[in-house]
């Protein structure tokens, strides 16, 4: 349950961010090897490069893994051999010119603001969600399923946060927890915590750090049941309450809702919030192509890789009338 909720049906993928869900789930499969076969080059090589095209922030973990295990267990060599051709591959990417402007305003001004932010990303690994459609979010038509899925979050990350704390406790003094995971972890919490709000066009790119730590953390150190009972609890029952939010039948699907007009549903205490219908537009979009034999008149959503785009990513015009 922990797994389903915080890893693999988290905030990243109700945002849609299948390239990253896709790397999650190969770094999952590396972290399923015997020891013996993640020591080796070839096994490294193939995920290595299966992960590096699905998603650069997993990649960056899965190197830092295989980096740290190379070196506390005397393997550097099968480890760079492994790492080689998706470091290179990397280096090329980056000297493309792939880089965009960093974007006005994409700090949080005082210190207070940026680790509250950074204790807002750990309290969105919680199972609660908060889908904002045409109609607005559940601040606006349900504030009690609002307010108490909030408070579901920091329990569950309060809980979570203390069963690793017991766990690694628990490890450390049976020496049953792996040293070289628990040190890639570290390393990648520190990357969550000073990575800022927006880089390079990606928001909150720290949490894209900081699942894949917390996922080798809750397969490397034995966590106590006690606290494990609870937290599945409270995850089955948050994810009820999202499937019977989305299930539930409305008009709200048939209006898309951009990330621009998402302040104005529900104000700024509007958190948890995903939108699944913000680009209904290109596919609406897209369906009017193809019916009508023009060519799309929307770009590409995100400035990325090495596709370029002189349009508004995010612009979404009224679909043309057959």
């Amino acid at each position: 349950m922990l797994l389903l909720v915080s890893v693999f049906d988290n905030a990243p993928f109700w945002n849609g961010y299948v390239n990253y869900q896709l790397a999650l789930l190969l770094f999952a499969a590396w972290l399923l090897l015997p020891p013996a076969r993640r020591a080796e080059a070839g096994p490294i090589l193939a995920f290595g490069l299966l992960i590096f095209f699905s998603h650069a922030a997993v990649f960056a973990a899965f190197c830092i893994l295989v980096g740290v295990r190379g070196l506390l267990r005397q393997r550097v060599a099968a480890a760079m051999l492994g790492l080689a051709p998706g470091l290179l591959l990397g280096l090329w990417y980056a000297l493309a010119g792939t880089g965009v402007p960093a974007e006005p305003g994409a700090g949080l001004g005082s210190l207070g603001a940026f680790l509250a932010y950074k204790a807002y990303t750990v309290a969105k690994l919680g199972p609660y969600h908060n889908f904002v459609f045409a109609t607005g979010g559940d601040e606006v038509l349900r504030p009690a399923l609002y307010w108490g899925g909030a408070l579901v979050n920091l329990a569950y990350a309060a809980l979570l946060a203390a069963a690793l704390g017991i766990g690694l406790w628990r490890g450390a003094r049976s020496r049953a927890v792996s040293a070289s995971a628990v040190l890639a972890a570290l390393l990648l919490l520190a990357g969550f915590l000073a990575l800022p709000r927006v880089a390079q066009h990606v928001i909150n790119p720290g949490e894209r750090l900081l699942i894949p730590g917390l996922l080798a953390l809750l397969l490397a150190v034995p966590l106590p049941s006690l606290a494990l009972r609870p937290l599945a609890a409270l995850g089955g029952l948050a994810l009820a309450a999202n499937l019977l939010v989305l299930a539930t039948p409305g008009e709200r699907w048939a209006t898309p809702v951009h990330f621009r007009d998402m302040a104005a549903m529900g104000g700024a205490r509007a958190l948890f919030r995903h939108r699944p219908t913000s680009f209904a537009c290109k596919w609406e979009e897209l369906r009017h192509s193809e019916t009508t034999g023009e060519a799309p008149r929307l770009p590409i959503s995100f400035r990325t890789s090495l596709l370029r785009t002189d349009a508004d990513p995010f612009d979404c015009p009224a679909p043309k009338a057959p």
